[in-house]
């Protein structure tokens, strides 16, 4: 689904949903993370901001920029956790990805290639289905899932749950496993283990 979504997306010239999906699947992230937000401050914080994205009154927050990745290290701190845990990743293990990513540059890692400025969240989300539609995904399907997705083949392939806490950057296994999708596969998995183990176990 992910493949033919890309398709789709570079089909009617939107990389940069290509590649904001691709990100949170590979890598298991938020959308709020990978495309980031605005905000619209009141007078007094936004006479604090210095060097921000502005579109009038709206200030770009969060989101991926081209620094937080480092040659093929990518450090991000993510927005859940206020910037308290923070994503790393090497991208060198994830060809997909690598083969979405455009030629360095400075700013927003991703952006609406209509206005040059990061996407605004309605208009991603609309964007998104339409794109989605078009690949064959049911509307059911939202691209929040793609992170459940990424949990759920991360157990399904055998991953440590450790390891695939840590990914996901959650500080609780409940969590973790409140997006694991892939109980049947597991189960699956745990039977043909229990199966494999009588059929080697010694008579009585």
């Amino acid at each position: 689904m992910i493949v033919a979504l890309r398709a789709a997306a570079h089909e009617v010239g939107r990389p940069n949903i290509a590649l904001a999906v691709t990100l949170q699947f590979e890598l298991g992230l938020r959308q709020k993370d990978v495309i980031g937000e605005w905000d619209r401050p009141d007078a007094e914080a936004r006479a604090r901001i210095a060097g921000a994205i502005m579109a009038g009154a709206w200030v770009w927050d969060w989101g991926f920029i081209w620094n937080h990745i480092d040659g093929t290290i990518l450090r991000y701190p993510t927005s859940k956790s206020n910037g308290n845990e923070v994503a790393e990743h090497d991208l060198i293990h994830y060809p997909e990805l690598l083969a979405e990513l455009p030629p360095r540059r400075v700013g927003p890692l991703v952006i609406d290639e209509r206005s040059g400025l990061p996407w605004k969240r309605s208009h991603f989300s609309r964007t998104f289905r339409e794109i989605a539609r078009a690949s064959g995904w049911p509307d059911g399907i939202w691209n929040m899932d793609s992170r459940a997705g990424a949990v759920s083949e991360a157990f399904a392939a055998g991953a440590a749950p450790a390891d695939v806490m840590r990914t996901a950057t959650h500080t609780q296994m409940s969590t973790t496993m409140l997006y694991n999708r892939g109980s049947v596969v597991q189960s699956g998995r745990v039977a043909e283990l229990r199966t494999a183990r009588r059929k080697t176990k010694p008579a009585g």
